[in-house]
């Protein structure tokens, strides 16, 4: 299982904000099943300002690299789904890059 830390920036983490990145990130581990022993943890930060909602996570990898990803939409939830997607992708080269080498 994941270790996700979330936290916001000029706006409260609701429980259903928490639930909606958790199960995103959760995902993850879908398309990646053994994911967690490779992803120490995932740190998320949410923050709104004026009219724009920004999602960035920073995945520490195990062996010391961090996979970031950020998206800002003008709805935090879609922020979020864009953030992950954006992880997922930068997961898949990631897996690309140690299986070839």
């Amino acid at each position: 299982m994941l270790h996700v830390n979330i936290n916001g920036r000029h706006l409260d983490v609701t429980a259903p904000i928490k639930e909606h990145t958790e199960t995103q990130l959760h995902k993850l581990e879908t398309h990646y099943p053994n994911i967690s022993d490779k992803i120490s943890n995932i740190d998320v930060f949410l923050s709104a300002g004026k009219g724009e909602h920004c999602a960035k996570a920073h995945a520490n990898v195990l062996g010391g690299r961090e996979i970031c990803a950020s998206a800002t939409t003008d709805n935090l939830y879609g922020a979020i789904n864009k953030m992950v997607h954006e992880l997922m992708r930068q997961m898949s080269d990631y897996k690309n890059k140690i299986t070839k080498h």
